[in-house]
């Protein structure tokens, strides 16, 4: 008997290891690179008398089915063109008595229901006022999906809890504050994301998979308006495109069009030096800002929290940055210590 793997299972070779992501159950599983690179060479195809330990891994994890060639036509290849009918996906927002001021500039100047998801960012500089503007804007907004973000210093819980009450669109929050979220809705529609670091950067939609092959899924058809009102292709960016309140007679889209605000959104990390070396950069949603080399290569400044040469994230036992395990640049390329690596591999992950 032979078996196969499901189509909708998709592997992603790194530097140290290769990731499996279930798009099915968003689970994720990892491989050695080596046996990765035996079923592929074998096109996935695994024969019933060969079963062995990466079988059974395969196997109890409901990657694999019978397979015979007069099936073939019942399990199509998936079609991984995606056509997101949005000039943008969302719109993050600090909300302040500013930008609350502005807010339904975004159901004229751009055609109410256009951008399908809002994130608003709730700080110190959110008051009473704002809230009562930001609920009367969600009222009429046709967003199925409102993502709410709050920071430590923000204290107007319970009143912006009480005026969305009764508001059936999906609400997500993010809770960066010490405060517990009561929420007094009776409705299902209230989502706690969970702040750890492998939570909010590793995205197990099959979406973000599929964009990430040909955009950057954090800035990808994203508009950012910080506390004042300004307009920007990044939150840390420096440079602004007109303050949101300008375009109450002009349309927005304008802004949208520009070759420049959209710099960001195609910066793939098969383009990017490290990321291009993981085996989540198909899954990963990154806040960082990328810098051009002189090579068409992207870099980041910040070093990430996960470090695919030895597959371990900064709070993980056994961490080392890039530089502590034998990781350089040079000529706008990657130099590895590759005996040095093996060395902290081994230690690492070789279990006797």
């Amino acid at each position: 008997m032979i078996y196969k793997i499901f189509n909708n299972v998709f592997f992603t070779k790194g530097f140290n290891r290769t990731s499996i992501y279930d798009s099915l159950n968003s689970n994720i599983h990892f491989l050695p690179n080596n046996e990765y690179d035996a079923l592929a060479k074998n096109n996935f195809l695994i024969d019933s008398i060969e079963k062995n330990e990466l079988f059974d891994f395969l196997f109890e994890r409901n990657l694999l089915f019978e397979y015979e060639d007069a099936l073939q036509s019942n399990f199509p290849e998936m079609n991984r063109d995606i056509d997101i009918p949005y000039k943008i996906i969302g719109c993050i927002i600090f909300l302040t008595d500013r930008t609350s001021n502005d807010l339904q500039i975004l159901n004229s100047s751009i055609n109410n229901g256009s951008i399908p998801q809002f994130n608003f960012i709730f700080t110190k500089d959110t008051t009473l006022e704002s809230l009562e503007k930001l609920n009367d804007f969600l009222c009429q907004n046709e967003a199925d999906t409102i993502e709410i973000t709050f920071f430590d210093d923000f204290i107007y819980f319970e009143q912006f809890l009480l005026l969305i009450k009764e508001n059936r669109k999906i609400f997500i929050f993010n809770n960066y504050s010490e405060k517990t979220i009561e929420d007094p809705s009776t409705h299902k529609n209230r989502f706690d994301n969970d702040l750890g670091i492998k939570n909010l950067k590793i995205s197990t939609d099959l979406l973000t998979y599929f964009e990430s092959s040909g955009f950057n899924v954090y800035y990808n058809r994203k508009i950012f308006i910080d506390k004042d009102s300004n307009i920007k292709k990044a939150l840390n960016s420096d440079k602004t495109y007109g303050v949101l309140c300008d375009f109450d007679t002009a349309p927005l889209v304008d802004v949208i069009n520009h070759s420049d605000f959209q710099e960001f959104w195609k910066i793939k990390k098969d383009d990017t030096l490290v990321c291009m070396d993981c085996e989540f950069k198909r899954i990963c949603v990154d806040n960082r800002i990328p810098e051009n080399s002189d090579s068409n290569l992207w870099y980041y400044n910040t070093e990430c929290d996960y470090n695919p040469f030895i597959s371990k994230w900064n709070d993980e036992d056994g961490y080392l940055s890039l530089e502590e395990s034998g990781v350089s640049f040079e000529n706008n390329a990657i130099l590895a210590n590759e005996n040095l690596l093996g060395e902290i591999n081994d230690r690492l992950w070789n279990v006797d």
